[in-house]
């Protein structure tokens, strides 16, 4: 009886209970410590800049003796009040962040 008539599979490396090599490797370039960062998209950067307003409001619906707000639930006001925001309002951080990029990309 052949490998591949017991239940129907063929002895290969994936069943075998070889493991293979994922192919990737361990090696990695050194990086420039001083080098800038890749900037942060439109809704990155709207968090940063409304994260302050939006704990404060939360702090003070919160009623006395209850725990602070959950970095979800922060989270959630801040993408519902990304969500709401008109179309021309994002295009318009979607402007400010080219310059950004072009910086990144140059220096990269």
């Amino acid at each position: 009886m052949s490998s591949a008539d017991k239940g129907g599979r063929k002895n290969t490396a994936a069943n075998s209970g070889t493991k293979r090599k994922t192919g990737k490797s361990t090696e990695k370039a050194e990086r420039d410590p001083n080098a800038p960062k890749r900037p942060a998209n439109p809704f990155f950067q709207f968090c940063q800049e409304q994260r302050p307003i939006v704990m404060e409001r939360l702090g003070m619906e919160q009623k006395s003796g209850e725990a602070e707000p959950s970095k979800q639930e922060l989270t959630r006001q801040l993408a519902s009040k990304w969500n709401t925001l008109p179309p021309e309002d994002k295009k318009v951080r979607d402007f400010e962040i080219k310059d950004e990029k072009k910086i990144f990309s140059i220096c990269r």
